[in-house]
């Protein structure tokens, strides 16, 4: 985000802490209430209640959980190497929050919500996530015990691998947008979301987007059984919290990448709203290509030549000019320019009403 003050030492200081507290208190109070419908989620799985006596329905539970971590005392094994033990949480926690920096929020007018727009933003985020591998190494070595050491081997080698795979992966979109940017990334999905054409590279970004958080069913580096938790088992008090908060940090950041990378980022809230998607019609279409064609097996859209139309597959769309067919008894509505009707399901031909729009059949 540009600076808005006089260029000035001090000022631009200001204008920097400013924009990074706007990033950071966001990111952390979503990983609290992520942590809280983690723990409802898993409770709900295993018939139990999960938080629900801090504050209304327990929504207050990560809060207090983590007033208790900050307050309680920190416990250090007497053979770990101290320096390299403090520093294993921070620099974990520190590389999951600056990976943020890239993330473009929106626009605020005719300015980008990015705390630096950068044109390597890609290259940027392979960067920081490789080095987030070393927060848990140092945390498995310093220890001085075999669990951790064993825990943090683990999670080392599932990270660097499945960093591969999401690289290919984003490799497939960068050959789409011609560009590493971010903003440019989402901008080149004005025309349809590039998780419809490369479904498949999408499906491999979501497996190895778990697997690179460490999430079930990838979660082998927890090793509960035989482990005891894995690199983290000897940290309490506010070094635990640190690691916890720098992994759904991650979690989030790998959630933003995938939106950003398939689902248009935060133009997805805009469809429809000076996108090449306004057009109502093009909307049925999109959905239609998302839900599939049904038990009718019938989908009829416009001409290719029509306006909005060059994003969508041409064996689609040399199908005619007739409506969307939809099986059942589901009849959507039929949307004319800025106005809307509804049309019945009618085998008649379309007829043409007073004020010169009409209304086609659904097949």
């Amino acid at each position: 985000m540009a600076n808005p003050w006089p260029d000035s030492g001090i000022l631009t200081i200001v204008w920097m802490v400013i924009c990074i507290l706007a990033v950071m208190l966001p990111v952390v109070l979503a990983v609290a209430f992520v942590i809280y419908f983690d723990r409802k989620i898993w409770a709900a799985m295993q018939l139990r209640r999960g938080p629900n006596v801090v504050g209304p329905f327990g929504i207050l539970q990560s809060f207090a959980d983590g007033i208790k971590l900050v307050l309680k005392e920190t416990i250090v094994p007497a053979s770990a190497n101290k320096g390299v033990y403090f520093i294993a949480p921070v620099l974990s926690f520190v590389l999951a929050m600056v990976a943020w920096a890239v993330i473009p929020w929106g626009y605020a007018g005719d300015v980008k919500m990015v705390i630096s727009d950068i044109n390597v933003g890609i290259l940027y985020l392979f960067a920081i996530s490789s080095l987030g591998v070393y927060g848990i190494i140092m945390s498995g070595w310093a220890s001085n015990s075999r669990y951790p050491f064993l825990g943090g081997l683990r999670s080392a080698a599932q990270m660097v691998s499945y960093e591969v795979s999401i690289g290919f992966v984003l490799i497939t979109v960068l050959l789409c947008v011609g560009s590493l940017n971010l903003s440019d990334i989402v901008e080149a999905q004005r025309k349809i979301w590039f998780f419809i054409p490369l479904f498949p590279m999408f499906i491999i970004f979501l497996i190895s987007a778990l697997a690179e958080t460490n999430r079930p069913p990838f979660d082998l580096p927890e090793a509960e059984a035989e482990l005891v938790a894995g690199y983290q088992v000897e940290y309490s008090s506010m070094t635990f919290a640190m690691f916890w908060l720098g992994e759904y940090a991650n979690i989030l950041l790998m959630c933003a990448m995938t939106s950003l990378a398939a689902a248009c980022g935060h133009r997805a809230a805009q469809l429809g709203a000076g996108s090449d998607l306004a057009d109502p019609q093009d909307r049925v279409l999109l959905l239609h290509l998302l839900v599939g064609e049904g038990s009718s097996a019938a989908l009829s859209l416009r001409p290719a030549h029509a306006p909005g139309m060059e994003g969508f597959p041409a064996h689609l769309a040399r199908r005619g000019r007739g409506g969307v067919g939809f099986p059942g008894r589901l009849r959507p509505v039929a949307e004319q320019g800025l106005g809307a009707r509804r049309c019945r399901a009618s085998r008649a031909p379309p007829r043409r009403s007073s004020s010169g729009s009409s209304c086609r059949p659904w097949r």
